[in-house]
């Protein structure tokens, strides 16, 4: 939902066809006129957008869309964690993000990399929505790689359940959503 400045270096990998060390440094922009572009084509095509909210800022551009009417309640808003450039991934940080959010909103919180296992059980114990998968967090536990999705997700279910909580069916989370019972095919 905005402008993110990125610096990171990729490793030598001759294996995987980078022989050097890479530099990157850049932002990626996020403007209120290109996030109302997006917006309008979703809402046309009857798509739900995913809001990613890197920072309390970019509700900024959250907002605008409303106001707009680009986006439909309850609004689907997942709050990014500990990424550079992006908020922190503290309690303190999510509950301010919490109570910034526009309303009706289905929110999800979301920990980078190591950070994803503690914000996910900070997002259950706060009784918000979680999302985890490799597209985050490549490591199921620190120094042991995923096999893949499925491990994760299971992870997030075992702690769900032990915190005496429930798991949406897909029919739940389209009506919580506000979506058709009947997925669209294209």
């Amino acid at each position: 939902m905005g402008p993110l400045a990125l610096k990171f270096v990729l490793k030598k990998r001759p294996d995987a066809g980078r022989p050097e060390e890479l530099a990157f440094e850049d932002v990626l922009p996020a403007t209120f006129g290109s996030t109302e572009k997006y917006a309008k084509v979703m809402l046309d095509k009857g798509i739900k957008p995913e809001l990613e909210v890197w920072h309390t800022g970019q509700l900024w551009l959250v907002c605008n869309l409303i106001d707009k009417g680009l986006v439909k309640p309850p609004y689907l808003i997942q709050f990014v964690m500990g990424f550079q450039s992006g908020v922190y991934a503290t309690p303190k940080e999510l509950l301010h993000l919490l109570e910034s959010a526009p309303m009706p909103s289905v929110l999800f919180v979301l920990g980078v990399g190591p950070l994803q296992t503690s914000m996910i059980n900070l997002g259950i114990l706060l009784g918000i929505n979680v999302r985890t998968g490799r597209e985050d967090n490549v490591y199921y536990r620190r120094g042991q790689f995923c096999k893949n999705n499925a491990q994760l997700v299971e992870k997030v279910v075992r702690i769900v359940r032990e915190l005496d909580r429930e798991i949406a069916t897909p029919k739940q989370a389209r009506q919580m959503l506000g979506l058709s019972e009947k997925p669209s095919q294209y």
